[in-house]
């Protein structure tokens, strides 16, 4: 982190910057958000993302403060173009993600 930038900044920066190197598998993490399979995962990178920018950590509801800086990174994102990958027949999550990958 750079003198003088706020870690709010900083975390939606982060966030950003990720989802630009890796858009693929951002895309893909995206498309799944509602899997239950998943939930717990979204509920860590939305801590993460929450103690990055600076919530303490015992505050009662750090997902919703993830959310609402991911909210933000996601409006400050640059949009990113669905790839059609051209394979319909491996649709399992971890197949996509292989593929998203691969891109």
């Amino acid at each position: 982190m750079a003198e003088g930038e706020a870690p709010g900044h900083v975390a939606v920066t982060g966030w950003v910057n990720t989802a630009a190197e890796l858009p693929g598998a951002r895309m893909l993490l995206d498309a799944h958000r509602d899997e239950p399979a998943l939930r717990k995962a979204f509920a860590k990178e939305l801590t993460a993302l929450a103690l990055a920018a600076g919530v303490p950590a015992y505050h009662s509801d750090l997902v919703a403060q993830g959310r609402r800086i991911q909210d933000a990174a996601r409006e400050s994102a640059p949009s990113t173009d669905v790839v059609d990958l051209g394979r319909a027949s491996r649709t399992g999550l971890i197949a996509r993600f292989r593929s998203a990958l691969a891109a």
